[in-house]
């Protein structure tokens, strides 16, 4: 295992399923990478986040004091089944990781971003994403007087109940974009169990920082950010008549989709219960909603849906 693993710009990306695999932060094979990965680094670009690429010097203000800190991810190891992780800011360790043999397949990320323009600091996230492609762990950090400080753990747990938990994980994910007044998308790997009417998919989950604190914006919606659909491409196409609800409610009118309807999902929502519902648009226009326990595990309301491992 070389220590190139470790990190990458493209390396950590892969958890979300974009690129085939990552070398030194190079794509090993383009031709795979998955349109969904453009649509992340374009948002990330256009909301000035940086993914620190290993052994690479950056300059950044971090405590906005006028004065630029010199920031650097460096990743060493003296064989290839051992790795050790440090981000130095002024030739200062303010963050390590060690990793032996049982988890040097595991990648660190670290991204740079400015969640709120007007509060002083720059915020620094840190998480690692496990060889199976999961994140595990996310924390957003300040840095001030030469030390980090940890400000967020990196997920939403705490905010939802327990029946909501059994179908509903925001855990930590990378971060996506942010609006510079406090709010920031987290995309995160199936943070709703709804796979059943959707295929594979990976989700957005926005939050908010007020006063150095973060929470989730809603409890309850959650975007899409990626799904494959019936054709790897988010189209999705019925595989039989359907009945589906105009509103997020069973109370709702319902309408008849045809056998054979090409759609996209637009979203799911979480109930406080637990109950699971995702909303779709035809091609036409139309919107409806379907209740993932209306239908069995092995039922086929999509043709060809694409399920991760």
């Amino acid at each position: 295992m070389r220590k190139e693993k470790m990190l990458g710009t493209l390396a950590t990306l892969a958890m979300i399923g974009m690129v085939s695999a990552a070398i030194g932060g190079k794509t090993a094979n383009a031709d795979v990478v998955d349109p969904g990965y453009k649509k992340l680094v374009s948002a990330q670009k256009k909301a000035g986040i940086t993914n620190l690429e290993e052994n690479k010097e950056y300059s950044f203000d971090l405590d906005e004091d006028g004065n630029a800190e010199k920031v650097s991810f460096v990743v060493t190891s003296k064989t290839e089944y051992d790795a050790t992780v440090t981000l130095n800011v002024n030739d200062k360790e303010v963050f390590k990781k060690e990793y032996d043999e049982s988890t040097v397949f595991n990648c660190v990320g670290v991204q740079v971003l400015d969640i709120n323009k007007k509060d002083g600091k720059k915020d620094i996230y840190i998480y690692e994403n496990t060889f199976s492609e999961d994140i595990t762990w996310g924390s957003l950090y300040t840095y001030k007087d030469g030390k980090l400080s940890k400000t967020w753990k990196g997920n939403g747990l705490s905010e939802i109940g327990k029946k909501q938990k059994k179908n509903y994980y925001p855990g930590s994910g990378i971060i996506m974009s942010t609006d510079g007044k406090g709010k920031f998308d987290v995309v995160v790997d199936r943070a709703v169990f709804c796979d059943r009417i959707t295929g594979n998919h990976h989700d957005i989950i926005t939050y908010k920082m007020k006063n150095n604190k973060v929470s989730l914006v809603s409890k309850n919606a959650v975007k899409f950010f990626l799904t494959y659909g019936s054709d790897m491409k988010g189209n999705f196409k019925t595989a039989k008549k359907l009945k589906g609800y105009t509103k997020n409610s069973k109370k709702s009118k319902r309408i008849t989709i045809a056998k054979g309807t090409k759609c996209t999902a637009i979203m799911t929502n979480v109930t406080k219960n637990g109950k699971v519902s995702v909303q779709y648009k035809t091609k036409k226009g139309k919107k409806f909603w379907l209740f993932v326990n209306d239908f069995k595990e092995d039922e086929k309301v999509f043709k060809k849906l694409y399920f991760a491992d």
